[in-house]
């Protein structure tokens, strides 16, 4: 019972820690107000001018974004 605690510890903090530890990124297309996951398959082309970077869905929301409905950020 011991071990398989401390097997769930070990994944829980596997999964959070890199989560604490890098900002959420997040790409907010000017031209259609969507904002997406870095790694979404609907980005295209993340080099043109017409990408603002946010780290925080607040930010993006606040900023007049609305979420991805292919990554769900």
């Amino acid at each position: 019972r011991r071990i398989l605690s401390l097997i769930l510890a070990a994944v829980i903090l596997t999964i959070a820690i890199p989560t604490l530890a890098y900002p959420i990124e997040l790409m907010g297309n000017d031209e259609s107000k969507i904002y997406h996951r870095i790694d979404c398959r609907t980005i295209k082309y993340p080099e043109r001018n017409h990408w603002t970077r946010f780290t925080s869905t607040e930010q993006a929301i606040s900023a007049g974004y609305r979420a991805c409905k292919i990554c769900h950020p």
